[in-house]
Parts: structure tokens; sequence; C-alpha cells
């Protein structure tokens, strides 16, 4: 955790000027991390001397799933710029053509309900975009990254709540 808190402050002192005087705090608290991390391996793991080396490779380990947790971050903020630009492209042209019906031509009034059909399904895929591709990602990510860690395949079969179903025999 230490090294996640650490290098996210290192990270947004990094990209914020504004915050510039975090950016080694930052460093020293990831560096406090992986030395915690190294610490550990070496001695209570029982590792030895090759804890300190692959304490800085388990410290960096952790960075794919925290990438992985911001992809769904990306895919929300996605689907609301196709709203948006749904909106900028669509919308305002429907808008403008609606303000001033007196001087639009016959092929603006044709278009019009073309328009408002293309600006529905453009919204409509945005918000299916934000509602499922999140949750999509996030059993992804947990069935295969977290659970990965904690799983340990010990050959027995899976008997849920001990529940053992009668064998059916069909002629």
């Amino acid at each position: 955790m230490t090294v996640l808190i650490g290098g996210f402050i290192f990270a947004y002192a990094f990209l914020v000027d504004s915050a510039s005087e975090l950016l080694m705090p930052g460093a020293a608290i990831t560096g406090v991390g992986v030395v915690m991390v190294m610490v550990l391996l070496a001695h209570y793991e029982k590792m030895g001397v090759i804890g300190i080396p692959l304490g800085v490779l388990e410290s960096l380990g952790m960075l794919p799933k925290v990438v992985s947790y911001v992809r769904l971050f990306a895919v929300g903020v996605v689907g609301v710029k196709i709203a948006a630009t749904g909106n900028e492209m669509i919308y305002e042209g429907m808008a403008h053509t609606l303000s001033d019906l007196g001087h639009a031509s016959t092929m603006d009034i044709v278009l019009l309900p073309i328009m408002f059909v293309g600006w529905l399904l453009v919204q409509l895929f945005a918000l299916v975009l934000g509602v499922f591709s999140p949750n999509i990602h996030t059993v992804r990510l947990h069935f295969v990254e977290w659970m990965m860690q904690f799983y340990e395949g010990s050959g027995l079969p899976f008997e849920a709540f001990g529940f053992k179903p009668n064998k059916v025999e069909v002629e």
C-alpha cells in the first residue's frame, strides 16, 4: 500500500505543475515501500539475499494491476466523450435548423428526422457503453487478475455447501 500511495503522489506531482513540491516526498514514500517489500521477502519469507532484487520486481508487479483499473476510468471517459461529440456534431446542427425554420432549406427539413435518429443512436450507444463495458471489464479484472493471486488448486472437485447431486440416467 505504501508503494501505491507513494507512486500516486509521485505521479500526481510529476503531471501537475502546481504540485511539484510533492515530487520528492512521493519518491521517498515509494522508496520506503520498496524497501519494506525487500525486508518482508528477505527476512519474513526466509528468502535471504534473493529477496532484495525480488522486492523490486514484486513492487513493479503491482503496476499492471493498477493500470488495468485505470482502464475502467478510461472506458467511462470514452462513453462521455462519445455522447458529447454526438451533441456537438448532430444536436447543435438540429438546434440551429430548428431555431430558424423560416430560412431552412427543404434538405434541412428532410434531414431533421434522420439527424434526430442518428443523435438518439449515438446517445444510446454511449449509454450502453457506459453501463455494460465497465462491468464487463471489472468482472474480468476480478476473476483473471486478482483471483489468480489467491486461488490454490487442490485437485479436489468443488462441491458448493456439500451438495451432492443425484445421478440421473437417461435411456
